[in-house]
């Protein structure tokens, strides 16, 4: 019998529009996602596990796994969060950064659940050097400020881009700006230091938060 035929037969009344809705809604795509008696779905991430180097960068991908183990590819939107940004900071696509040395949990959160894993983030053996003399002369007063440079490299001479470098005096009459900088795609990091009016001796201290120096 031709479908058109059985149009007719449904009753009329405004229920039945509900009947059609619902013989619709069960001609879904098989590949789209669906909750069984609202259950979340079982998501992964991968890597399950994560052990980086400091400054290191690790992509993250959320996955679904069906019923026969298989892991397939999760298209629902996510929200990525870190426990700690301050140690590695996930962006709102999954890429990891590392930025100091520790442990933090990265989680995958979407309408359909959630998922997360442990970090482990090493320190980095690396060569942190100054382009300054012994003495550094900058001119008490002076309106140009003199330029203090910091590398880093790795125990291979390769400079370490995106390491954080902290700047200080033991001097109060001492200006430093910026106190803290990223090394470039050349590993140098740079700050400009001022002296007062009165000349006089002072150590610059310079530091890498998480970075061995031999």
């Amino acid at each position: 019998m031709p479908h058109s035929k059985l149009i007719p037969l449904l009753p009329s009344g405004p229920w039945h529009l509900l009947v059609l809705i619902f013989l619709l809604a069960g001609c879904g795509d098989s590949g789209t996602l669906t909750q069984l008696d609202n259950r979340p779905l079982q998501l992964t991430l991968t890597p399950s596990e994560v052990v980086m180097d400091n400054h290191d960068t690790v992509q993250m991908e959320v996955g679904q796994r069906l019923s026969d183990g298989r892991i397939v590819p999760f298209d629902s939107p996510v929200a990525w969060t870190s426990s700690s940004p301050a140690v590695a900071n996930v962006s709102g696509s999954g890429l990891l950064q590392a930025r100091l040395p520790g442990e933090v949990t990265v989680k995958a959160t979407s309408r359909w659940g959630e998922v997360s894993t442990r970090v482990t983030i090493l320190p980095v053996s690396a060569d942190l050097s100054l382009e300054v003399t012994d003495r550094l002369r900058v001119e008490a007063g002076a309106e140009a400020p003199q330029e203090l440079r910091a590398r880093i490299v790795d125990t291979s001479g390769r400079p370490v881009p995106g390491v954080r470098v902290d700047f200080s005096a033991d001097a109060n009459s001492i200006s430093i700006h910026p106190a803290t900088a990223s090394t470039g795609s050349d590993g140098y990091a740079s700050a400009q230091v001022r002296v007062g009016e009165q000349a006089r001796e002072f150590d610059l201290l310079v530091s890498s938060p998480g970075l061995q120096v031999p």
